[in-house]
C-alpha cells in the first residue's frame, strides 16, 4: 500500500463515520489497517482521530516535528479528498495483488521447505538403511518432514510473537541476521553433541538420539532469527500501540 492510496482509504473510511454509515471502532479498526512501509523499512500510518501521519518509533507511535519529516510521497492529511465512490471494506486493485503476491510467495516458500524436508528425510532414510546393525532411522525422517509444516501452519502465531522485536531487528543489518541464523544448526550441534549440562534427557546425547534433537530445534532456531514478521503493530488514539 502506498502512502497516497492509503490516504485516499482514509478519506473515504473517514466521510462513511462522520455520516454515521461507520461505528466509530469500526472506523478506527479500518484506519489501524492502513499500514505503509518506506523504503528506510520505517512503519507509517495515520492517527485516526488528527488524520496526521505517525511513525513508529521505539516502542509508540509519534508524530514528525515537522512535515519535513514526513518520506517522500507520503500525502497530507489535514483536508483529505474524498476519491471516487468505492464499496466499503475494499482495497485497491494494485493492494489486493501485492497481498495476495506475498501470500502466494510464502505458500510457496513453505512448500518448498516441506518438499526440501521430504527429500531430506528419504536420503536419510536410505542412508541409515546402509547400516546393516541397525533399522533404518525413520524417526529422524519424519522430523526433517515435520519441522517444516509445523513452521508452516504457525506462521500466523509465530509472527505475531516475533513483532515486539522489530524495534531491535530494524536496527541490525541484514546479512548479520542471517549470518546468525546460518550459524545457528551448527552451535546447536556443538552444544547437544555429549553435553553433560542442561536436563537429564539431553545429556550424553550421541548417534540417532543427537541428530533426532538437532535436526528438531536447530531449524526452528534458526527460523525464528531470521524470520521478519509479516505484522505491523496497531494505532489507537494518542500513539498508543495495540
Amino acid at each position: 500500500m502506498t502512502f497516497e492510496e492509503a490516504a485516499q482509504r482514509y478519506a473515504y473510511i473517514r466521510q462513511q463515520r462522520d455520516v454515521g454509515q461507520l461505528a466509530d471502532p469500526q472506523f478506527r479498526e479500518q484506519v489501524g489497517q492502513l499500514t505503509v512501509i518506506d523504503e528506510a523499512g520505517s512503519y507509517w500510518q495515520i492517527d485516526p482521530d488528527t488524520g496526521q501521519w505517525m511513525t513508529y518509533v521505539g516502542d509508540r507511535w509519534v508524530v514528525p516535528a515537522a512535515a519535513s519529516g514526513e518520506p517522500a510521497g507520503a500525502v497530507h492529511l489535514s483536508q483529505p479528498v474524498t476519491p471516487a465512490a468505492e464499496p466499503a471494506n475494499t482495497e485497491s486493485a494494485l493492494n489486493r495483488a501485492v497481498r495476495a503476491g506475498a501470500g502466494k510467495s510464502e505458500g510457496w516458500w513453505g512448500i518448498t521447505s516441506i518438499i526440501g524436508g521430504a527429500i531430506a528425510g528419504a536420503l536419510w532414510y536410505w542412508y541409515s538403511s546402509l547400516d546393516k546393525g541397525a533399522r533404518p532411522d525413520l524417526r529422524t525422517s519424519e522430523i526433517m518432514v515435520a519441522v517444516p509444516i509445523l513452521l508452516m501452519v504457525l506462521r500466523k502465531p509465530i509472527d505475531m510473537l516475533l513483532a515486539p522485536t522489530m524495534k531491535f531487528r530494524r536496527h541490525v543489518p541484514r546479512m548479520v541476521i542471517v549470518g546468525v541464523g546460518l550459524a545457528v544448526p551448527y552451535m546447536t550441534a556443538s552444544c547437544l553433541y555429549k553435553s553433560q549440562q542442561g536436563p537429564q534427557f539431553l545429556r550424553g546425547l550421541s548417534e540417532y538420539p543427537y541428530i533426532r534433537w538437532v535436526v528438531f530445534i536447530a531449524p526452528i532456531l534458526s527460523y525464528l532469527i531470521m524470520r521478519t514478521p509479516n505484522v505491523a503493530p496497531r494505532v489507537k488514539s494518542g500513539g498508543r500501540v495495540d
